[in-house]
């Protein structure tokens, strides 16, 4: 009698393991994470209450007031004067959507070495990864739309030229540029001390050097990049024929707000339908989730013969938000400046 028949064919080592690990890496998303940050610098927690509530009202709009300065009359003091009225603005948030879906299929998972809540974790997962580099790219360019296109120093086109609103700093500026690029923002009347400068990750190769000059080392850097938080980000856009490019930035210089509708808070379901609401650790941001289900021809999935009608979990999310960044009105020398390193 032979044991043919009863031969092992395939040999399988346990799921998980760490052999997928750099199949599964992340990326940065340098631009997303500076908007998270510093959300709550753009407008007050009432405000953000009222944008994250504003699905199923008007468009909320946000009132500012336009910088202005009085003039001075030279003289002693009149006994009447002329009124100097401030000037007043409203910013109404533009909100983007988007949405993506998945399948599940219980029974396959009942017989497959990755489990259903391995498979669901890694779905939505990856859901998140495309959500993530949507919102990143779109927060770089509202970051890019409000950045300073002009700047009340002699620096900013002098010691400097600047191309397409970018400062450009040479190699022989390494050195101190980010020193110049700070008086810049002092003479633009930025008094900060800390900024945040987030862009292409090559920004590291060029300043990594300069950067880690200490005490010990022939000469001592620090001073010159004090306050300065340096982020990477993939969806950065490296301008052409720079070698990095990237955004300097003052606190409160971009936020990011998201909101869903009441159906979702409230877990109305409608037909099969569920609706649903979570919080993507990724995102930072609410996610609105849809769970339905449908019968399928399960042989269609396990691709066998006796397998007749199956349950399929169709999983619809989906985020809507909106970028702010500080109202600009007639100062373009704003609290974000593009720089690019350029050979």
């Amino acid at each position: 009698m032979t044991t043919a028949a009863t031969r092992i064919l395939q040999a399988r080592v346990q799921y998980p393991n760490g052999l997928d690990g750099q199949q599964l890496r992340d990326q940065n998303y340098g631009f997303l994470d500076y908007a998270l940050r510093n959300t709550p610098l753009v407008i007050n927690e009432d405000g953000r209450t009222q944008l994250e509530n504003s699905w199923n009202k008007p468009d909320v709009e946000i009132p500012v007031m336009v910088h202005q300065v009085s003039s001075m009359t030279q003289g002693a003091m009149p006994c009447t004067g002329s009124d100097t009225p401030i000037t007043t603005a409203m910013v109404t948030p533009t909100f983007d959507a988007f949405h993506n879906s998945f399948h599940m299929v219980p029974r396959e998972s009942r017989r497959n070495m990755i489990s259903y809540d391995e498979e669901l974790a890694r779905k939505v997962h990856e859901w998140e990864m495309g959500a993530a580099l949507y919102i990143d790219q779109a927060v770089r360019d509202a970051i890019d739309t409000a950045k300073a296109t002009t700047s009340s120093s002699n620096y900013w086109g002098g010691y400097f030229s600047v191309v397409g609103d970018a400062a450009q700093i040479t190699q022989a500026q390494k050195k101190d540029g980010l020193v110049y690029m700070k008086n810049i923002f002092m003479e633009d009347q930025f008094s900060e001390i800390n900024f945040d400068l987030v862009g292409s990750h090559s920004l590291n190769s060029e300043f990594a050097y300069w950067m880690n000059q200490g005490a010990q080392n022939g000469e001592n850097l620090t001073w010159a990049y004090n306050g300065i938080r340096m982020y990477g980000a993939h969806s950065a856009n490296v301008s052409t024929g720079a070698n990095a490019t990237g955004y300097m930035m003052v606190p409160g210089s971009m936020g990011i707000y998201g909101r869903v509708p009441d159906d979702y808070r409230n877990n109305n379901p409608a037909g099969t339908k569920e609706f649903s609401v979570y919080q993507s650790p990724t995102l930072g941001l609410p996610v609105m989730v849809i769970r339905d289900t449908a019968c399928i021809d399960g042989q269609t999935v396990t691709g066998r013969a006796y397998d007749g009608a199956t349950k399929q979990e169709i999983i619809t999310m989906g985020v809507s938000f909106c970028t702010l960044s500080p109202y600009k009105g007639t100062r373009t020398n704003s609290g974000i400046k593009k720089l690019d390193i350029v050979p």
